[in-house]
């Protein structure tokens, strides 16, 4: 990385946001002899010590509180997907319940897609987190990859199309259902 691209990331490794072999560069350079980055660096360093010093913990609400509890039961890879109860919702898209909680409304699945395949436009009656597990896959606001975290609020109206290369594998979890609108 050219010297002066060091200069433009010094708020992010002073904020800690700098992960990887990004933060590792950081590091040699700063320890290589560049006095303006190192300058750079002490001069933010008192401020962001300040703003942490400020910050009053915000606890999540109890929504996202239970969105977060119920993402947590998300299985790890490898997953035995032969022995899960599946159902083919579209070409190429299969889902099993592996979760189902009627009283609040909740359902959690799998979700098994494989590339090139699309699930239509749908409007979420409540909220819906799509953790990616394996593969990646997009909608109209981004793209995600695996250990991408994908949220929609009660209204919303989205499609998924899944991208080509290994199959796509994820836990969804669901509040109220949800309509097609395709």
């Amino acid at each position: 990385m050219p010297a002066d691209s060091f200069l433009g990331i010094a708020p992010s490794y002073v904020l800690g946001t700098l992960e990887g072999q990004d933060r590792l560069d950081f590091d040699a350079h700063l320890r290589s002899g560049c006095a303006e980055c190192a300058a750079v660096v002490a001069e933010l360093r008192p401020v962001v010590d300040v703003l942490a010093q400020a910050a009053v913990p915000c606890p999540p609400g109890p929504q996202v509180r239970r969105l977060l509890m119920d993402l947590a039961e998300a299985p790890t890879l490898p997953l035995d997907l032969s022995a899960l109860p599946w159902e083919e919702t579209d070409p190429g898209v299969k889902r099993a319940i592996v979760r189902h909680e009627p009283q609040r409304d909740m359902t959690g699945a799998i979700l098994w897609a494989k590339p090139g395949a699309r699930y239509p436009l749908h409007r979420h009656h409540g909220d819906e987190c799509l953790l990616v597990l394996q593969g990646h896959c997009r909608d109209e606001v981004a793209e995600y990859r695996a250990g991408s975290v994908a949220r929609k609020l009660p209204g919303s109206i989205h499609g998924v199309e899944f991208l080509p290369g290994e199959d796509c594998i994820g836990y969804v979890v669901t509040y109220g259902g949800h309509e097609r609108v395709e």
